[in-house]
């Protein structure tokens, strides 16, 4: 785990190392989770997951005007539910006898750190109605409130515990499609899988970017590319 946290500082510096030759952008995100079989009965990085909401800031870049690839840092703050019903099948089918439990802090909570290239899909289409979509492959490290699930047969101590980890390794591919377009700001709807999470779907705000979409005019990547002539730049895509 600690070899996780090392790379992320690396790509985090990196990233700021090169914020000077890079068009830098920034955005925000708020999600709602909805936690899959495999977060159930996990104790890796939250107990009997049942939902989840999150928010968080996000920092990318693109090394060219061309590009149609961002590089992108992204942190968010986690608070969730926990389902008793699947801790007591839990109990159940791993025959563990009790007459109570409880878990030592009420709600799963925590933060998430990832990195992640984040594509621009059909750059070179000509369909002037087509909304500018993303793909996002985001990976990196969730550090919990780690959980400590108590089961009791009547004494005061617990007969049985099982407990999260503090720090996790955790991915989440999401794509991206933008909905509104103003001036300065890209408002897009996002929908993809955490290993942390399960399904999710959210809201994102983001500094306008659409390098990588084509004017048709100049042939040229670009929202309103400076090499395009005002007389013949037309409504490129995604604007």
């Amino acid at each position: 785990m600690k070899q996780i946290i090392i790379t992320i500082l690396t790509i985090l510096i990196a990233t700021l190392k090169t914020q000077a030759q890079s068009n830098i952008k920034f955005g925000a995100n708020a999600n709602y989770h909805i936690s899959m079989s495999n977060q159930k009965e996990g104790t890796s990085p939250f107990l009997f997951l049942n939902s989840a909401q999150s928010a968080g800031m996000e920092l990318s870049f693109a090394p060219n005007v061309k590009s149609t690839t961002r590089i992108k840092l992204a942190a968010d703050y986690i608070i969730g539910s926990n389902n008793n019903e699947n801790i007591i099948a839990y109990a159940k089918a791993n025959i563990i006898d009790y007459r109570s439990f409880k878990l030592t802090k009420a709600k799963p909570s925590g933060f998430s750190i990832m990195a992640s290239p984040q594509f621009i899909l059909f750059p070179k289409s000509k369909r002037k109605k087509m909304p500018l979509v993303w793909l996002d492959f985001k990976a990196g490290a969730v550090f919990s409130n780690q959980q400590n699930l108590q089961f009791f047969t009547g004494q005061t101590t617990a007969s049985k515990e099982i407990k999260s980890n503090a720090v996790s390794f955790a991915y989440a591919p999401s794509i991206i499609v933008n909905v509104v377009k103003t001036k300065k700001l890209f408002i897009n709807l996002k929908a993809g899988y955490s290993s942390w999470g399960g399904f999710g779907f959210g809201l994102n705000i983001t500094e306008r970017d659409c390098r990588g979409a084509q004017c048709f005019k100049c042939n040229q990547p670009g929202c309103c590319p400076d090499w395009c002539p005002k007389s013949e730049a037309s409504t490129p895509l995604g604007n």
